[in-house]
């Protein structure tokens, strides 16, 4: 479920940024970032078109003062009425790893690859779900 933030509106036509809400205790919630501001929070999310983006500087921050900031995020269109996947085999798990400064694919063939791209991601308090195509850089 969507829950809307500060009486926000999530903008459909718009791409989004979502991250998980570091102040929620379990880490369970999903923060939806549009035209830089949070709009909803979410326990589950599907992203069309996903794409993995990361701030450097502030992975470095991150890494430097050795506390949690808000610097990796998933971008995507937002599907509101989920996803049925054909095949639910063709899912590859993600996470972000802050060592490297990137997502990392944690299950199937190119496990401990980074990832750039997928076709669908879907976030849930399991964690980043990626189905369809999804690329790895060369």
């Amino acid at each position: 479920m969507i829950a809307p933030y500060k009486r926000r509106v999530l903008d459909r036509r718009l791409r989004a940024r979502v991250y998980r809400n570091l102040h929620d205790r379990g880490g369970e919630r999903w923060s939806i970032m549009q035209r830089g501001k949070v709009v909803a929070h979410a326990d589950e999310v599907y992203l069309y078109d996903a794409c993995f983006v990361v701030n450097r500087s502030g992975a470095q921050r991150a890494r430097r003062e050795g506390r949690k900031n808000v610097h990796a995020f998933v971008e995507g269109e937002i599907m509101l009425d989920g996803f049925a996947a054909d095949d639910r085999s063709d899912v590859t798990r993600a996470r972000y790893d802050l060592t490297t400064g990137r997502f990392v694919a944690t299950s199937g063939p190119r496990s401990g690859q980074a990832v750039t791209i997928a076709s669908v991601a879907r976030l849930d308090a399991d964690g980043l779900h990626l189905y369809g195509c999804v690329a790895y850089p060369a």
